[in-house]
């Protein structure tokens, strides 16, 4: 680890010694790490006038709190340092805390920016000591490939955790923080299309991202998925579908109803007529009895006949298009292939 006055201290970063490459971690001023960004992280620019020894001062208090594993702290007085007076070992250090919480793409960027100031000031000491720490960072930084479906139309935008990605990094690998991430496609007219990915460190994904459907195709105007209640997404044959099963339902209901009262009244008559024959008095019995029993044969015959049809109507209703993401993650130990549809 570099400390103030340039030594090398030494330090474990899990089973190896960091006497020979010191500092990397998380963004200086998050008090959680920072979502992905394509854009290189950079420091905040230099003070107007410099100030070395007010620079010094800095350095040490932030050294003295990272070897207390106060990383939060150290990288508010790293960043003054460097402010300060714009040296190597500020900007090293400050990587080096923010490789320790978590956000490991500000730290390779950082970096790479005191790697190139160090061969400025044409010390070989802490360019070899920066070119180590580079290599370490990008072998544990996540690598995001983004391919669009081959159907997408022209001048779909494809988001990354909020920030546009460029054209012509679509289908390269693209260096991420681990953890949670949020890729969307926005297209003209169409609804957009968000999938959410996850890598841990070392971890490689691919995901080829489509466009969402056509706006008013099978989703409301506007993109709400919600308005226009459950049946906004379904076509006219499935719609079709539930109202002849609705109406056999009800054809069943007045069956079974009918059917009933029919018994009922044929208890009645059974006393009303011994020996089947029926008095003239038993006459409106009678024929409420055959209209039951009629009313309760159709019910259920047209009951049946709907439900069947709707049944039918349902089942060869055309699907709709699907518009899906497909991901392919290739961790150290693990392939795993998975997707939204």
């Amino acid at each position: 680890m570099l400390g103030p006055k340039g030594r090398q201290t030494s330090h474990a970063l899990g089973a190896r010694p960091l006497a020979s490459y010191a500092l990397l971690s998380s963004i200086a001023f998050a008090a959680t790490p920072a979502l992905a960004d394509p854009s290189p992280a950079r420091a905040e620019p230099p003070a107007a006038h410099a100030d070395p020894a007010g620079a010094l001062d800095e350095l040490k208090q932030g050294y003295a709190l990272k070897q207390e594993g106060n990383c939060r702290e150290a990288l508010v007085h790293f960043t003054r340092s460097y402010r300060l007076d714009p040296k190597p070992k500020a900007i090293l250090n400050m990587a080096d805390c923010e490789q320790r919480s978590g956000d490991l793409l500000s730290a390779r960027d950082h970096a790479i920016e005191g790697r190139d100031l160090a061969r400025e000031k044409k010390s070989t000491e802490l360019v070899a000591l920066a070119g180590e720490q580079i290599a370490a960072l990008e072998r544990r930084l996540p690598k995001l490939t983004i391919a669009l479906a081959p159907d997408a139309p022209p001048g779909t935008a494809v988001m990354l955790d909020g920030g546009r990605i460029d054209a012509v990094a679509l289908g390269g690998a693209i260096s991420v923080n681990p953890g949670a991430h949020v890729v969307t496609a926005l297209t003209a007219g169409r609804l957009e299309h968000t999938m959410k990915v996850e890598l841990a460190e070392e971890a490689t994904q691919t995901i080829v991202l489509s466009p969402g459907p056509p706006i008013g195709a099978s989703e409301p105007a506007g993109g709400d998925r919600k308005r226009g209640g459950p049946f906004a997404a379904m076509g006219t044959q499935k719609i079709l579908a539930l109202g002849a099963a609705g109406a056999g339902v009800a054809g069943l209901v007045v069956g079974v109803v009918a059917g009933l009262a029919a018994g009922s009244k044929h208890d009645v008559l059974a006393g009303e007529c011994p020996d089947g024959r029926c008095p003239a008095s038993a006459q409106g019995d009678l024929d409420s009895f055959h209209g039951l029993k009629t009313a309760s044969t159709v019910g259920y015959v047209l009951g049946v006949a709907a439900v069947a049809g709707g049944a039918a109507l349902w089942l060869t209703a055309p699907r709709a298009p699907r518009s899906g993401v497909v991901g392919i993650g290739i961790g150290p130990a693990s392939v795993r292939i998975g997707g939204a549809f």
